[in-house]
């Protein structure tokens, strides 16, 4: 029977936290214009992805009509965004103004 009580315990302890957590986040979204002449390479695609990895949203980036996970190197290399194309990041999660904020940052700074 103690099993019973420590299950309905931690039943509880879950139902509490989720009634403090927000239910729905909004997801923050940019749209940024390539102005970097090589477009996405390797070193800012890196940095970039090294900072998005840094939150706990999740990031969906690229073009509008293909979106990859941004926290994923190779497929934000893959995607080959070029001078003057739009780049759409969509965040979504407990930390997305920071982590859109800090991208946009970042973009606006690098390409």
């Amino acid at each position: 029977m103690p099993s019973a009580l420590t299950a309905a315990g931690a039943q509880k302890a879950q139902d509490n936290q989720r009634k403090s957590r927000p239910m729905h986040f909004s997801m923050q979204t940019i749209t940024y214009k390539i102005t970097d002449p090589r477009g996405i390479h390797a070193r800012p695609a890196g940095q970039l992805v090294k900072l998005i990895s840094g939150y706990k949203s999740s990031c969906k980036m690229g073009k509008a009509d293909q979106l990859i996970d941004g926290k994923r190197l190779l497929l934000v290399m893959k995607l080959a965004i070029q001078q003057g194309e739009e780049m759409v990041l969509q965040f979504d999660g407990p930390d997305e103004v920071e982590a859109a904020e800090a991208a946009k940052q970042f973009l606006q700074a690098n390409l």
